[in-house]
C-alpha cells in the first residue's frame, strides 16, 4: 500500500491519506505486533523512501515492519538511490544473538 503513517513528516507536500488503508496498516501492526523500524528509529526526521522523477512529490509509503521483539536485533543501514526505480533501497542488518539452551541432565 502506499500510504503514510505520519502526514507531516512522511509526505512532501502534505497530502490526507486514505484513512482506511492507514487503518488496515494500524490492525496489523496491533495483531501481529509489529513496528516500523524507520519510523522509531527517525520518529521526526522527513525520510523519503519515493519520490517522482522530478523531485517535486516526495514520501515515505515503503516500510520495514518487524516484531517489536526483535527491533533490538536489527538496524537499518542504508536507505539509498536504486538505478532502476522510483523507489529507494532500504537496507536492514540483523544481528544474531546468542540464546541459552538449558541442556537435559
Amino acid at each position: 500500500m502506499n500510504m503514510v503513517e505520519n502526514e507531516f513528516t512522511d509526505r512532501f507536500p502534505e497530502k490526507i491519506t486514505n484513512k482506511k488503508e492507514l487503518r488496515y496498516i494500524e490492525k496489523i501492526t496491533i495483531q501481529y505486533n509489529l513496528v516500523n523500524e524507520i519510523s522509531i528509529l527517525n520518529p521526526n526526521e522527513s525520510i523519503f523512501t519515493w519520490e517522482d522523477y522530478s523531485g517535486k512529490y516526495k514520501s515515505r509509503i515503503d516500510h520495514v515492519l518487524i516484531p517489536k521483539n526483535v527491533l533490538d536485533s536489527t538496524k537499518i543501514i542504508d536507505i539509498g538511490f536504486t538505478e532502476f526505480s522510483d523507489h529507494k533501497c532500504i537496507t536492514v542488518q540483523l544481528r544474531q544473538t546468542q540464546s541459552k539452551i538449558k541442556k537435559k541432565k
